[in-house]
């Protein structure tokens, strides 16, 4: 069976929180968006969340804060790649996740000026071959390549005695 993105996306948020990230959220394929930016130029009197938004996942360590969008397959990836740096490029929207992230750090007990933090992006993806070559566009982004160790791999069997780190490999590259 094949990673699915929810595999690719909780092995990442793993793989961060053991290099001793601070995750700040996950949103895991079917949270239905448990962490999400409004859109400040929705109809005020329409209540519903269209146009709202929702990284799968946003980790800071040191001075730097890493936005993640994960996919179950390299060509899905591309437009998640651009609806992050849309989001962040329109002030409004920015202005809201900064607050939020704030208060989520506050919630954490964590006391960090994310307007300080340098913003980059990263797509977490099944590892493929030439990873780097599919996204030879991109600039400043960070690829987590995961693969399962376990052949013949199904998420529906699980073994609560091994670590994840024994379940998956994941390979990081900037371009």
């Amino acid at each position: 069976m094949a990673l699915t993105e929810y595999d690719v996306c909780f092995a990442t948020k793993e793989y961060l929180f053991n290099k001793n990230y601070i995750i700040v959220t996950w949103n895991p394929p079917g949270s239905q968006g448990t962490f999400t930016i409004p859109n400040p130029e929705k109809d005020p009197t329409y209540k519903g969340q269209t146009g709202s938004e929702s990284p799968d996942l946003i980790a800071i360590k040191d001075k730097e804060m890493l936005f993640v969008e994960a996919k179950d397959n390299v060509n899905s990836s591309y437009d998640d790649i651009i609806k992050l740096q849309n989001m962040l490029s329109n002030p409004k929207r920015k202005a809201l996740l900064f607050k939020i992230c704030s208060n989520q750090m506050l919630a954490l007990g964590i006391d960090i000026n994310v307007e300080e933090l340098n913003i980059r992006y990263a797509v977490a993806v099944p590892y493929e071959d030439n990873i780097k070559q599919k996204y030879k566009d991109q600039k400043d982004l960070t690829i987590f390549s995961v693969k399962s160790k376990i052949d013949n791999w199904d998420n529906k069997i699980i073994d609560g005695n091994l670590k994840v780190s024994d379940i998956y490999e994941i390979n990081e590259d900037i371009i």
